[in-house]
């Protein structure tokens, strides 16, 4: 079946939002705040894109783009799409301190633990330690 576009609706956002938050809490981002504009993404093909990140305030801009799929969307397909988008979240503190010409290992080592962190909890879940 061929794919078909969808104009983005003013009932998107809040479902979009919506799962932004519960990818927030899955990544442990509790310590930053999300945001979801209403302006269409802007990256050619993008279904949604996180188009402002600042690690020193800690928060994070999301809008959603054009949606495109075999089926109108339903909130299992904003889910994926808010999985998506925080997990660049997630990863890119990280990215970021890497790539600080100076950073010093203890500042590596507190991203990457931040990630492993973020595993370990997964993990715990999953097992059914918690």
């Amino acid at each position: 079946m061929a794919s078909k576009k969808y104009p983005i609706q003013k009932e998107h956002y809040p479902i979009f939002e919506s799962r932004i938050r519960h990818w927030q809490n899955v990544f442990c981002l509790r310590d930053w705040r999300f945001g979801v504009s209403h302006a269409v993404a802007s990256t050619p093909g993008a279904m949604a894109e996180v188009f402002k990140i600042d690690h020193e305030q800690k928060t994070a801009q999301f809008r959603l783009g054009k949606i495109s799929g075999a089926a109108f969307p339903d909130e299992g397909f904003f889910d994926d799409l808010a999985r998506h988008e925080v997990a660049h979240v997630w990863l890119s503190e990280f990215k970021e301190t890497c790539q600080t010409p100076k950073a010093s290992w203890e500042s590596i080592s507190g991203a990457e633990h931040r990630l492993i962190n973020t595993l370990d909890h997964w993990v715990i879940t999953l097992k059914g330690d918690k």
